[in-house]
């Protein structure tokens, strides 16, 4: 998986570092490649977790597409981190998607006057990773301790211009 930028028209920019102001928003995207069996056990949802630093505000999930297509059936719920669960069987157990999918999950937030000016410790980095739940109720990596746990992360950079008036 891997977590980037995207411009206003959600066009992937395939960078994960960007710049803006106070007050502006920022686009990003987490995308995973997911597939039906991981290791021979059936997978029956996959999580995406996001974690905003404190320089960001109102956080939001516009779209989240598997394959390319638009889906309305992930359940979303606010909080540190933010979480999109998306599920990849359906009631009789068959999965929805290819054995091989493309997840993104299209959000944005709004870079807030707590955002650190410069590149030296900047708290508008945000984090994100994917975790997927098997048929037998355990899950993946979902801890940084555990092998194959990978996390992903995107930085805005906040700078500040001086004015002096003549």
């Amino acid at each position: 998986g891997y977590k980037v930028f995207v411009d206003a028209a959600g066009k992937v920019q395939m960078s994960s570092e960007n710049t803006a102001n106070y007050g502006d928003t920022v686009y990003f995207v987490l995308q995973a490649k997911a597939t039906n069996y991981d290791d021979g056990k059936k997978v029956v949802e996959y999580t995406a977790y996001d974690v905003l630093g404190e320089g960001f505000k109102d956080f939001s999930v516009t779209k989240v597409t598997v394959n390319g297509a638009e889906i309305s059936n992930y359940t979303y719920t606010a909080g540190s981190p933010a979480t999109v669960v998306i599920p990849w069987i359906n009631p009789d157990g068959e999965h929805l998607y290819t054995p091989t999918s493309n997840i993104k999950i299209y959000c944005q937030a709004v870079v807030d006057e707590d955002a650190i000016i410069g590149e030296e410790n900047s708290n508008t980095t945000n984090q994100g990773w994917f975790n997927w739940e098997y048929d037998n109720g355990n899950d993946g990596p979902n801890d940084p301790d555990e092998p194959g746990f990978e996390s992903q992360t995107a930085t805005t950079k906040v700078y500040a211009i001086a004015l002096n008036k003549c």
